[in-house]
């Protein structure tokens, strides 16, 4: 004889419902917020870098690393601090504009979802 289901099995075996997907205004809201997070931090990094470099060495940042004045090896240091200094701050102004958008809205941001096979 067949076993009968109990109300908590049934519902147990439902799939449940797909999230619904951002509308076309919040996909642009977040690339917009994504977008300027970028921009600022774009904008930050080499002055930051500046200061940075001028701390460190006592000396103003090169102007450009093409120049003759400067030694080939404070020209890849200065490439060097000035390059990882915009991508750490790039990440970091990522990573908060995503947990603003969760704080925001409860849902992770439409570009870090795991993309369905």
């Amino acid at each position: 004889m067949a076993k009968k289901k109990t109300h908590d099995e049934t519902f147990s075996e439902t799939p449940l419902a797909e999230p619904r997907g951002l509308s076309p205004a919040g996909k642009g809201a977040w690339k917009a917020l994504d977008a300027s997070a970028a921009m600022l931090a774009g904008l930050a990094a080499p002055r930051l870098a500046q200061i940075i470099w001028r701390t460190a060495t006592g000396k103003s940042a090169p102007r450009s690393t093409r120049s003759t004045e400067i030694s080939m090896a404070e020209a890849l240091l200065w490439a060097a601090v000035a390059g990882a200094l915009a991508q750490v701050l790039r990440t970091a102004a990522a990573r908060a504009a995503a947990a603003y958008w969760e704080r925001s809205t409860g849902a992770t941001p439409p570009s870090a979802k795991s993309k369905k096979k």
